[in-house]
């Protein structure tokens, strides 16, 4: 008799991975339910949220076309929110996948829910009611994370990507970060030849790779780069973030004076 197929989904968040969590641990989970209950895990699909939010969503729409491509009637996960972290639009995706096809079936193991079109109304109470849940722990989660950069910002830390020409120190995330002693001469360096005037951003990428510049790939800076580069105030110690100007922390790599002539 023949198995039938089933579509797994695994993920985890950067907290989770620091407190000992693993995906390994998890696929095991799922894998130990598809062998008690006699279905083929076929298709196996690893969420790290440490992805942009963009490429999550991506990747799930991808792990539904693929379900779809292959008629994989039971998708299995450890719990809800392993569906719906990020919002309900996952949730509303598995729901239309269910509508669909009373043959279909998602299966929370540790939720102890069997979802499909004909489920129990207390089944489907159950699922609504943990995809609240998981909205609200998403929310509460990107609040605390706002309070956090704005306490680094008020601190005059930067709470974002490390600019190009300095380091971060990863074990104190609340210090300022640092010029690079590689980079940041290069820098500097770049500044003082734009204000030349006899500099152009194209004649720099070619002279900055000349000079020894690379970026954390290997790559020269592009024009591009170079041009955003000389509009940002954090090279006079100031931290443009989202539409506001913030005094920094950290230590300047060009004068305010240099800085608005190159502006000019």
């Amino acid at each position: 008799m023949n198995q039938e197929t089933a579509a797994l989904i695994c993920r985890v968040s950067t907290r989770e991975q620091e407190e000992g969590y693993s995906l390994d641990a998890q696929e095991n989970l799922l894998r130990e339910f598809c062998f008690k209950n006699r279905l083929d895990a076929t298709l196996i699909y690893r969420f790290s949220e440490t992805a942009s939010k963009h490429s999550r969503r991506q990747k799930f729409h991808a792990f539904m076309a693929e379900v779809a491509k292959r008629k994989i009637r039971h998708i299995v996960v450890e719990k809800v929110d392993r569906l719906s972290r990020s919002g309900l639009r996952e949730a509303v995706l598995i729901d239309d996948w269910l509508e669909t096809d009373e043959v279909r079936h998602l299966h929370c193991v540790k939720d102890g829910i069997d979802l499909h079109k004909y489920a129990r109304s207390g089944d489907k109470l159950n699922w609504g009611m943990r995809v609240v849940l998981a909205k609200n722990y998403t929310d509460n989660l990107k609040e605390e994370i706002r309070k956090s950069v704005d306490a680094m910002l008020r601190k005059g830390i930067w709470p974002a990507k490390t600019p190009k020409g300095y380091i971060r120190d990863k074990s104190h995330s609340q210090c300022p970060i640092q010029p690079d002693p590689v980079r940041a001469p290069l820098i500097q360096l770049l500044f003082d030849l734009y204000d030349s005037g006899d500099w152009s951003v194209h004649r720099l990428e070619e002279r900055m790779f000349m000079e020894g510049y690379r970026t954390a790939r290997g790559t020269r800076l592009k024009a591009s780069e170079i041009h955003g580069m000389l509009h940002d105030p954090f090279y006079m110690g100031k931290m443009f973030f989202e539409g506001k100007l913030y005094e920094g922390a950290h230590s300047p790599l060009i004068s305010a004076a240099q800085f608005y002539r190159v502006q000019k």
